[in-house]
């Protein structure tokens, strides 16, 4: 039987989590984090901001969001109806996080993270004592860096500092062609760049971004081309950018951040067009790089 559960009750919007809700659900996961506590599995309520927030809590953590589960709750008494539901949903690990309203998990309070142990276990039943129970309003406002627990305090989750970008190319006949992208309000060119997601390789994120905002897939380099960094969010973002040959273009119906436009041009002329300085250096030599991966 489950010996030690965690809940977080918080009451959310029928359709989509403000920004501070977002905020709230990534303090709780930063302040598990920042304890040491190594929650197993993320269960939460049968709805999207649910979904959303409990992946936004997850990452804060420094997981994937592989670890989060939905589950259909019903309005729960007492703990033992919890232990009982999450078994019945095929969790049988200790230091489970169950995320719900106060209407489903009526026996804590909302807004309000708890840490139950069961003090007297058996098959049926147990006695349940609160060892924690703390208001999101006392959760740290601000997060540690370096993760877990670092001394600097930022305003955005420490994973949001590390990101990864490709340099989407193909071959053509008249030579190497690089895709760039409008910036998320059309006011510069950009190549796809975005958060490093916990769970993923800095490739796999940086690919996953490609897919979004510039509609186009393929192999991403396993070496790097360079670095940079921009300020961002109070401090100051790492980018680490790879190259990326296009295999498919997605037409512009499936393209989920068609608004930004794509551009094909030669390496120089794209250089010469995007925001960072460092990045246009990458793009230049990016033929060099081609060359010396391919030996």
């Amino acid at each position: 039987m489950i010996s030690e559960l965690y809940l977080y009750v918080c009451e959310l919007p029928d359709d989509m989590l403000s920004d501070e809700q977002k905020r709230v659900g990534q303090r709780v996961g930063a302040y598990l984090a920042g304890q040491k506590i190594p929650i197993n599995r993320v269960l939460y309520q049968n709805a999207d901001v649910y979904e959303e927030l409990a992946h936004k809590l997850t990452k804060a953590m420094g997981k994937g969001t592989y670890l989060a589960k939905r589950v259909d709750m019903g309005n729960w008494q007492d703990f033992n109806q919890v232990v009982t539901a999450i078994t019945k949903a095929g969790e049988s690990d200790n230091n489970i996080l169950v995320i719900g309203s106060h209407e489903n998990l009526p026996v804590v309070q909302t807004d309000t993270l708890v840490r139950l142990k069961n003090i007297q276990p058996s098959v049926t039943s147990g006695k349940w004592s609160t060892q924690l129970s703390i208001s999101c309003e006392d959760l740290p406002a601000l997060f540690p860096f370096p993760f877990p627990d670092g001394p600097e305090q930022r305003p955005r989750p420490a994973y949001y500092y590390t990101q990864s970008a490709v340099i989407p190319f193909e071959q053509t006949d008249q030579g190497l062609q690089v895709l760039v992208i409008g910036s998320s309000k059309r006011k510069h060119l950009v190549v796809p760049k975005g958060i490093h997601e916990p769970g993923l390789s800095a490739q796999e994120s940086a690919a996953k971004e490609s897919l979004e905002e510039a509609g186009v897939m393929g192999p991403v380099s396993e070496k790097a081309i360079g670095s940079y960094t921009y300020p961002k969010w109070g401090a100051e973002c790492t980018v680490c950018v790879y190259a990326q040959q296009v295999a498919e273009v997605l037409p512009e119906s499936q393209w989920q951040e068609r608004h930004r436009g794509r551009q094909w041009m030669a390496p120089k002329q794209a250089a010469a067009k995007v925001k960072q300085p460092e990045l246009g250096q990458m793009i230049e030599r990016l033929e060099q790089f081609l060359r010396e991966e391919l030996k």
